[in-house]
C-alpha cells in the first residue's frame, strides 16, 4: 500500500506573557513556530489555499495613547523604546506596582524595552491597556466582541467561532503559521476549504502511480494499492506481460507445444502422433486404433506415437498398404528355361514347361524333334499278327529308345488305344518277324524318350530269343505309342501281336503303368540282377540268409574261395549313399562262411571277397561304398566245399 507522509504539525498558538518586576512583554514580541506538512494527495496547502479564520471581524485602532490612561508612577520608560513618555498606564492594567525590575537584566537600549523591567510569568495582560505607541498597536482598539478570547491572554482562540464551535472540518487542522486567527487546512488524503473536507479517492482521481496494466484499489483517504492485472507481473507500479510458455508457468503436457496468446494466456497442442487436449497427451497406437493404412492382408506394427509400418502377410506381396497374392513365377527368381513357361501352383510352388517347339523338363529345353507323322496306324483290337510293317530307313520317332543300342536301322510308330482296363502284352515274337527286334512304349509320338523298353525276350520266346515283348497296365481309352525298331542297326519286317496278360511285380516286366520302379519292384525293374533270389534296401540283422548247400545262384569265378559247397545271391539297393558293411551273423552261422560282393549277376563282376574276418572267427565281412539307389549283388558261400545255414547283417559305416 502506498501512503502519503503524514505532515508534522505544530498547531497550538503560543502566547506567553511574562511579568518581571512589573514589566510586561507585548504579544508581538513572542514567536509561534510551526513545522511544514506534506500531503500525499491534493489536500489544502496553506501556502496555496489559505483559509483565514476571523471568527468575527477584529478592528485594530490607531496607535494613539489613551488620554484617560494613568501611567504607573513607578514605571520607568526606556527613552529609546519609542514609547510616549506622557502616556499613562491604565491603573486597572493589573501591573504589580510593587514589582521591581531586575537592574542587572538590562536590555539592549536600542530594543525599546525597559532594561530594568522583568516580565512576571504569572501576570496577565490587561485587554484594556494602552500599548506603547511605538509598537504599532492602537491603544484604543477593541477586540471583536464575537471572537472567543483566551481568558488568560485576551487573544482570540484560533479557528474557533464565537460560540466556541470549531470552524475546521473534523478532517482538517488549524494552521497558525500565517495568521493568529488560524487557517483551516484539510488533512492529508482530503480536499476542500478546511471547513469542509472530503476524502480523496486516489484511484478515481488518477492520483495513483499504478502502471497501465495494474488495478488501483483505494485503501483509505488518499491512499491506495496497486496490483498487476492477470497476465502481468510486477509490483503494481511497473507491470510486464507474462509469457507463460517462457517462464514455465504453463501447464502443458511435457510433449505438447506451448503457444503464447497474450499476457499470461497460452494454448497447448499435442504433437503429431499424440491425442489429448494439450494439457494431457497420450501416444496414439495407430494399429490398435485403426488409424493405419495397412492392407487387409498385411500386418500393422506400431513404430512409435502415431507411426506404423505395414508388411504383407505370408503368401502375399506388396508394400503393405497394397498386397496381392504372391506369384512364384513373377515375384521371385525362377529356374525355368528361357524357352519355358512358368505356371504357379500356389503361393510358393510353380512348374516349368517348355514352350511349343521345345522339349525338356522346363528347366532345360531344346528344340523339339520333328512332329509326329501325319498318319499313324491306330490299333484298338487284340490278337496275334494283327499288324506288320517294314522298319528299314524309317524315322518316325526322334526320341531316345532306352534299350537296344543305337536303333539306327529304322523306327516305326503304332498307336494303341486300350479297349478296356487291363494288363496288355505287346510282342514281336510272331512268325512274320525276321530280325533282332527292339520294342518300346512312349506316352506320345514325339516323346523325348520311351518309358518302357525290351530288346530280347530270351528263352520264353516261341520263335526267337532275339524277339521282344512288353506288358503294361492300361485303363480303357488310354493311348500309348509302340516304337518298333531293331538292335543296333538291325531292321526288317516286324509282326506285332497284342493280348491280355496278368501283370504284377515279379512278372519280369517293369511296368510304369503299375508305378513299378527299382525301389518298388526291383524284381522287374532292377536290370542285371535276375540271379538274385531276394531284394532289400533295409539295414539290420538277418536281412538275407538261407541254406547254401547245393544252390548255385552266381558264378563267382576265381576269388578268395571256390565256394563249391553252394552259393546264394541277394540284391541290396542302397537307401542313401554310404559305405555299407555286410557280415555273417555269428550266433546263427552254422559253418565256415565266405562273402562275395559283385556289381551284377554277370560273370566277372566280382568287386570284393572275404573268408574269415577279424573278430568273427570263421565268420565273414565285406564293405563297399554304394551310392543312393544303386544296387550290389551279395553272394553267401563257404570256404572250399563248406555249406550250411547262415544269415547276413547289414549296416552303414
Amino acid at each position: 500500500m502506498t501512503n502519503f507522509n503524514d505532515a508534522r504539525r505544530t498547531a497550538p498558538w503560543v502566547l506567553a506573557v511574562l511579568f518581571l518586576f512589573g514589566a510586561c512583554a507585548t504579544a508581538d514580541q513572542l514567536e509561534s513556530p510551526a513545522a511544514g506538512r506534506s500531503s500525499s494527495a491534493t489536500g489544502s496547502d496553506p501556502e496555496r489555499s489559505p483559509s483565514p479564520i476571523t471568527g468575527g471581524e477584529s478592528s485594530v485602532g490607531s496607535a494613539g495613547t489613551d488620554p484617560g490612561a494613568v501611567t504607573d508612577p513607578g514605571a520607568v520608560t526606556d527613552p529609546g523604546s519609542g514609547t510616549d513618555p506622557g502616556s499613562v498606564t491604565d491603573p486597572g492594567s493589573g501591573t504589580d506596582p510593587g514589582s521591581g525590575t531586575d537592574p542587572g537584566s538590562g536590555t539592549d537600549p536600542g530594543s525599546g524595552t525597559d532594561p530594568g523591567s522583568g516580565t512576571d510569568p504569572g501576570s496577565g495582560t490587561d485587554p484594556g491597556s494602552v500599548t506603547d505607541p511605538g509598537s504599532g498597536t492602537d491603544p484604543g482598539a477593541v477586540t471583536d466582541p464575537g471572537a472567543v478570547t483566551d481568558p488568560g491572554t485576551s487573544e482570540p482562540v484560533p479557528c474557533t467561532a464565537a460560540d466556541g464551535t470549531p470552524l475546521c472540518d473534523e478532517n482538517a487542522f488549524c494552521n497558525t503559521d500565517a495568521s493568529r486567527e488560524g487557517i483551516c487546512v484539510c488533512e492529508d488524503g482530503h480536499e476542500g476549504d478546511g471547513r469542509d473536507c472530503t476524502s480523496i479517492d486516489a484511484c478515481a482521481s488518477s492520483l495513483d502511480d499504478c502502471a497501465a496494466n495494474a488495478e488501483c484499489t483505494s485503501t483509505g483517504p488518499g491512499t491506495w494499492s496497486c496490483a498487476c492485472e492477470e497476465g502481468h507481473a510486477g509490483d503494481g507500479t511497473a507491470c510486464a506481460p507474462i509469457d507463460a510458455c517462457e517462464d514455465g508457468s504453463a501447464t502443458c503436457d511435457p510433449v505438447a507445444a506451448c503457444s503464447s496468446t497474450g499476457p499470461g494466456t497460452y494454448t497447448c497442442a499435442c504433437p503429431s502422433g499424440h491425442a489429448g487436449d494439450g494439457f494431457t497427451c497420450s501416444p496414439i497406437n495407430a494399429c490398435s486404433t485403426g488409424v493405419d493404412d495397412c492392407h487387409v492382408n498385411a500386418t500393422c506394427t506400431s513404430t512409435g506415437p502415431g507411426t506404423w509400418s505395414c508388411a504383407c502377410n505370408a503368401g502375399f506381396t506388396g508394400d503393405g498398404t497394397s498386397c496381392r497374392p504372391f506369384n512364384p513365377c513373377t515375384d521371385q527368381p525362377i529356374l525355368c528355361h528361357e524357352d519355358a513357361s512358368c505356371t504357379p501352383l500356389d503361393a510358393t510352388l510353380y512348374v516349368c514347361s517348355c514352350n511349343e517347339g521345345f522339349d525338356g523338363d522346363g528347366q532345360t529345353c531344346e528344340p523339339a524333334a520333328p512332329p509326329c507323322p501325319e498318319v499313324i496306324p491306330t490299333l484298338t483290337t487284340l490278337g496275334g499278327s494283327i499288324f506288320s510293317v517294314d522298319t528299314c530307313a524309317a524315322e518316325e520317332f526322334e526320341g531316345a529308345v532306352t534299350c537296344g543300342g543305337t536303333n539306327s536301322g529304322g523306327r516305326r510308330i503304332v498307336r494303341f488305344v486300350a479297349p478296356s482296363t487291363d494288363r496288355f502284352r505287346f510282342s514281336t515274337d510272331m512268325p512274320g518277324t525276321d530280325f533282332d527286334t527292339v520294342l518300346a512304349l512312349a506316352d506320345t509320338c514325339d516323346a523325348a524318350e520311351t518309358f518302357a523298353c525290351n530288346d530280347d525276350i530270351g528263352a520264353s520266346a516261341a520263335f526267337s530269343g532275339t524277339y521282344s515283348a512288353l506288358e503294361a497296365d492300361l485303363v480303357a481309352g488310354q493311348e500309348v505309342f509302340l516304337v518298333l525298331t531293331g538292335f543296333s542297326d538291325r531292321c526288317g519286317t516286324v509282326e506285332l501281336g497284342i493280348g491280355r496278360a496278368g501283370g504284377s511285380c515279379g512278372d519280369g516286366i517293369c511296368d510304369p503303368v503299375l508305378s513299378e520302379t527299382v525301389g518298388t519292384c526291383p524284381e522287374d525293374c532292377l536290370e542285371g540282377f535276375a540271379c538274385a533270389r531276394a531284394y532289400s534296401s533295409a539295414a539290420g540283422s538277418l536281412v538275407f540268409g538261407g541254406n547254401t548247400c547245393g544252390q548255385f545262384d552266381y558264378n563267382i569265378g576265381s576269388t578268395c574261395v571256390s565256394g563249391t559247397g553252394g552259393r546264394l545271391a541277394f540284391a541290396f539297393i542302397a537307401p542313401f549313399s554310404a559305405t555299407w558293411v555286410f557280415e555273417t551273423d555269428d550266433p546263427t552261422r552254422g559253418y565256415d562262411t565266405a562273402l562275395v560282393g559283385a556289381s551284377s549277376c554277370a560273370p566277372g563282376t566280382v568287386l570284393t571277397c572275404n573268408d574269415d574276418a577279424s573278430g568273427l572267427g570263421f565268420g565273414s565281412r565285406i564293405s563297399m561304398f554304394i551310392a543312393e539307389g544303386e544296387a550290389r549283388l551279395i553272394v553267401l558261400t563257404g570256404f572250399s566245399d563248406r555249406c550250411g545255414n547262415a544269415n547276413i547283417n547289414i549296416r552303414a559305416q
